[in-house]
């Protein structure tokens, strides 16, 4: 195990450039600072990464991280020179500076970078903490993996690797045209290939294997992109205090839902990255509406930041997108309401009430046509339910979906957050988007298979897994907030009803807080206490159940350690220019993934033209059919990977052409590893 941590590591590092670089130039030249830039990094980035993609797919301009910078480049100064060109500097507390002598602004701007960012102790701490849960998920994510090079033996893998392999080969990475490799015609619609743009950014800056280039950008998504997203989404809410930074920082390691299931299930690498973008994009979107004053930010760089965010959520999988529009909902109430107030003074009651009345109807109006259109054909929306109402409102209220073990603290942390809302009547539209986001996981994993469900949940196929890995979004926060109530009501009230034993409390309270180191330690202790009692039976019960996926065992369900052995030598055999046949139902096209040798059927569920449906249907009577072998040499399929009829879901997917071919005599036997074969065709010539 030690030696996958050394492998890696410097891969990890790469796909980490490639999801902070873009985005650190653009928000900082956007006016984030502090948690905000560092939150900001990632979700600008994805949005840069995936839109520079669409256009380089447009005007042919070669796929790399040189064309990706030189964009962020461009849009940074072009940000850089807007915001000199505005006529006046707002600081972070809305206050202008453009009338000030140039020593008094530059006095304003480094005080008001003080109160954003904290301290430097704060600081120090505050990274410390995101360190060590880095530190913690990328140990959790190597035990998933098992090795480097492992993959994850699910469905959904065949596409997602031989995807990243198609953008690596062609320089086509456009989420309107990466599906074409899919096609006979090299034509496909769109599907969202933000994911599938950063792991081929980190395999061309490393050179490494596919695979392994593949588990690098999960492991800095999901130990590096999704701490500091619940971190930004925190620090919005409640602000930068050292409790919120620690309790978001080691929340996020805390849920057995995500990052884990997304890792586990499908696999839905997708899913994983825009769900990891989507606390940071909540926490744009609060400060824009002012919903959340945590971070006090200029408004033109929450506005930036918010729309900034929204084409990297949106290209990572548009189901999170909508998850977006449907969860900030509330906070589109709150900020009406509080408009409402502001301008009642200048308006008058009744036309303020309705001229936000309109806008609130408006935004209802577009989510909902959004609803309808923003969504998979609704046959592939077949998942059932999977247990009653009752237990699925328990799973959602306690984290626990899927029937993986209860958090209890994390669930008692969410208890006292819900109170603490409801006692101080504050931060009211983020319990409502808890109760949307456990509302939308009881519909889809208890309420009868039909048309209301399928409106409610088909945005993500009926699967309950998918919105079962976006409870931790929205639990997280209002976690926070139940410690929050626990460090500023409950300890100070029990100290107060102790007597003189609390009088003794206090005056150590005082004097640690006077002192940095001191106050720096409690937070420390804190924060790995925290962490401590989320790592409890419900995590590992995730990571055992992920590891499973990923085992390369002579049992593993898409790629056994056989079919393993032969896809590595594969590239020594097959020449370069030579196509693949093979069922993908078996794991044999992985051979374009793992072995860099194009498949005729590079997909499970790839459209077959004319020509290759022949090959699969008569390939085995090349010796008799001169058309057959027309078709061999023009399309250089001359070599067969036969993985036997074990299929990945258990299924049987005959392909006539490709049947007998150890008793034929058109076919040579190549190379074999046990039960997995390599044939070539020898009746064709070539």
């Amino acid at each position: 195990m030690p030696v996958i941590y050394a492998e890696l590591a410097p891969l990890v590092c790469a796909a980490i450039a490639v999801l902070a670089v873009p985005g650190l130039l653009v928000s900082w030249a956007a006016g984030a600072r502090g948690w905000t830039l560092a939150g900001a990094a990632a979700p600008v980035s994805v949005s840069v990464i995936s839109v520079t993609a669409v256009l380089t797919g447009f005007v042919g301009l070669p796929w790399g991280m040189l064309i990706v910078t030189a964009v962020a480049v461009v849009l940074a100064t072009a940000l850089f020179l807007l915001r000199r060109l505005l006529p006046g500097t707002v600081t972070s507390q809305g206050v202008e500076t453009a009338g000030a002598l140039p020593r008094q602004r530059a006095n304003v701007r480094r005080r008001e970078r003080w109160k954003r960012d904290g301290s430097g102790t704060d600081i120090i701490v505050g990274w410390l903490a995101v360190g060590v849960v880095f530190l913690l998920l990328f140990w959790r994510l190597a035990h998933i993996f098992g090795g480097v090079d492992n993959i994850s033996q699910t469905f959904d893998n065949v596409f997602h690797l031989n995807a990243v392999r198609y953008i690596v080969d062609t320089g086509n990475a456009s989420s309107l045209r990466v599906s074409g490799f899919t096609s006979s015609t090299g034509m496909g619609g769109f599907y969202p290939a933000a994911w599938h743009d950063v792991a081929s950014l980190t395999q061309q800056l490393t050179g490494s294997t596919v695979p392994a280039a593949v588990n690098a950008t999960n492991v800095a998504i999901s130990g590096l992109v999704w701490p500091l997203s619940c971190l930004l989404l925190a620090t919005a809410l409640f602000g930068r205090r050292r409790i919120v930074v620690v309790t978001a920082a080691a929340l996020s390691a805390g849920f057995s839902s995500f990052p884990y299931l997304m890792l586990d299930f499908g696999v839905l690498y997708p899913n994983l990255l825009s769900i990891a973008l989507l606390p940071a994009a909540i926490g744009f979107a609060a400060m824009a509406l002012r919903a959340a004053k945590g971070l006090e930010v200029p408004p033109y760089t929450a506005w930036l930041l918010a729309v900034g965010a929204v084409p990297g959520v949106a290209l990572a999988h548009p189901s999170t997108l909508m998850a977006l529009l449907a969860w900030t909902l509330p906070a589109v109430a709150a900020a009406g309401l509080a408009l409402v107030r502001r301008w009642r003074g200048r308006w008058g009651m009744a036309r303020s009430t309705v001229a936000v009345a309109l806008g609130f109807a408006a935004y209802t109006v577009a989510l909902l046509v959004a609803w309808k259109l923003v969504r998979p054909d609704e046959a592939q929306s077949t998942w059932q339910p999977i247990q009653g109402l009752a237990q699925a409102f328990g799973q959602a209220l306690t984290s626990a979906p899927q029937g993986r073990p209860i958090p209890w603290f994390i669930f008692a942390a969410t208890l006292a957050g819900i109170w603490a809302m409801l006692r101080h009547r504050r931060q009211l539209w983020l319990l409502g988007m808890f109760a949307i986001s456990c509302i939308m996981f009881i519909v889809v994993s208890g309420y009868p298979f039909g048309p209301f469900r399928t409106w409610f949940t088909g945005v993500w196929y009926n699967d309950p897994f998918r919105l079962a890995a976006l409870l931790p979004v929205a639990a997280l926060p209002v976690a926070v907030l139940g410690f929050l109530w626990l460090a500023d009501d409950v300890i100070p009230t029990v100290w107060n009803r102790i007597g003189a034993a609390g009088d003794r409390v206090r005056a150590l309270r005082v004097s640690a807080s006077r002192s940095k180191a001191a106050s720096a330690a409690v937070a420390l202790v804190a924060f790995a206490g925290v962490l401590l009692l989320t790592q409890g039976g419900t995590v590992s019960a995730a990571v055992a159940s992920a590891a499973g996926s990923y085992a390369l065992t002579p049992a593993s369900r898409l790629v056994d350690s056989n079919e393993m052995k032969l896809l590595l030598r594969a590239g020594q055999e097959i020449p370069a220019d030579n196509v693949v046949v093979s069922s993908p139902w078996t794991g044999a096209s992985m051979v374009y993934a793992i072995a860099d040798r194009k498949s005729l059927t590079p997909h499970i569920f790839s459209e077959f033209g004319a020509d290759t449906s022949a090959i699969l249907n008569r390939l085995n009577q090349a010796g008799t059919d001169p058309r057959i072998c027309d078709i061999v040499r023009k399309m250089k399929t001359y070599y067969v990977l036969d993985f036997g009829t074990r299929e990945i879901h258990g299924a049987v997917h005959t392909m006539p052409g490709l049947v007998g071919m150890d008793t034929n005599p058109e076919f040579s036997l190549v190379d074999h590893e046990g039960e997995a074969k390599l044939y070539k065709v020898t009746s064709c010539g070539q």
